[in-house]
Parts: structure tokens; C-alpha cells; sequence
């Protein structure tokens, strides 16, 4: 059901357990997420560095970030400030900020950057999650995309062109793999 289904009450029946409880072990709902995102966090498989330059360690800190937001896709509906004191969420946050080694950042550049680098792999992992949700859209693409030509006419040459080049090289309007790989090449060059 989602994360909408993780309440006390659902957790308790769960575990077998009274509602009360679960209270004991945290005050609400909130407490709840923010120490599930701590776990998951905690869990996470860490980019390895080895003797890599900088632009593969971020490369690799990107990547580890979409596959966890990929496959946990809830993680990206808990906007909650203390997921960041968890001491999972801070293991994995000092392990990150090693990726910037050797670099010469300060420490608050340093921060910047991970925390770019976050925000991009936080947007495209929601991106993919919802373009994995629209798969329906391809096949209205197919159906519509010639149609498309003879209503606008020839209004708009250049989006019709670009449209249809792009369309036809990725199969759809969008592509959410091509679109992560040219933002990354992007934030790795910047």
C-alpha cells in the first residue's frame, strides 16, 4: 500500500503487539519515518572508491543514491530535516563527502556539492519512478505522435522537429536514462 499504509496501528498489528506499545519505542508516525529512513540509510550500499578520480567517485555516490531512491521509492515522500541526524544517515553522509578528496574544497563547498549531487539523483530517481508509473503514455505517443503533426500545422517548427528526432531516437517523448545520463555528465563537468 505504500507509505501511506505505515501508521502505528498497521506496524503494531503487524508485529503482534498493542498499539500502545509502539508508543513506547516512539512518540508518532513521524518518528517512525524518520528512523525508517535512518535504516535504509544505515543499509545502503556505499559507492566504492578504490584509487578513482573525483568526477567516478561522485559518479559512483550519484549512481548508489538512484539505485537506493529506485528501489525504495518511498524514501522520496519523507521530507522530514532529522532524517540528517540519524547516525546511518551521518555514516552515509561522511562516507559521500570522501568523494570530494583530494579536490581542495572547503568544507563548505565541500557540502555543496554532495548535496548537488543529492538533489540530482533525488529529482531524476523521481522522475524514473514516474515515468516507470506512465508506461501507458508510450503507447499514446505511438498513436498520437503523427496525428500530432497534422493538428499543429506549421506552428511551432522547431519543438515539431526536435520533438520527432528526439522521439524517434528514444521511442517515447521521454527518456528518463538518457535524460540522467546527460544530467550527470552536466553536474560532473560543472
Amino acid at each position: 500500500g505504500g507509505i501511506s499504509e505505515v501508521t502505528i496501528r498497521n506496524l503494531a498489528k503487524d508485529l503482534g503487539i498493542s498499539t500502545m506499545s509502539v508508543y513506547t519505542h516512539v512518540n508518532d508516525r513521524d518518528d517512525l519515518l524518520v528512523l525508517m529512513v535512518d535504516e535504509m540509510h544505515c543499509r545502503a550500499e556505499l559507492a566504492s572508491y578504490g584509487r578513482a578520480q573525483w568526477r567516478t567517485r561522485v559518479r559512483r555516490v550519484a549512481e548508489a543514491n538512484l539505485e537506493l531512491l529506485r528501489h525504495h521509492s518511498w524514501l522520496l515522500d519523507i521530507d522530514d530535516p532529522r532524517t540528517a541526524l540519524g547516525p546511518g544517515t551521518i555514516a552515509k553522509y561522511d562516507h559521500e563527502l570522501h568523494a570530494f578528496d583530494g579536490m581542495g574544497l572547503d568544507h563548505l563547498t565541500r557540502d555543496s556539492a554532495l548535496s548537488f549531487v543529492l538533489d540530482f539523483a533525488h529529482a531524476s530517481a523521481a522522475r524514473m519512478v514516474l515515468a516507470e508509473g506512465a508506461g501507458e503514455f508510450t503507447a499514446i505517443w505511438e498513436e498520437s505522435s503523427g496525428r500530432l503533426t497534422d493538428y499543429l500545422g506549421r506552428d511551432h517548427p522547431l519543438a515539431q522537429e526536435v520533438g520527432r528526432v528526439s522521439g524517434e531516437a528514444m521511442g517515447s517523448p521521454y527518456d528518463a536514462e538518457v535524460a540522467w545520463e546527460f544530467g550527470l555528465r552536466r553536474v560532473l563537468a560543472g
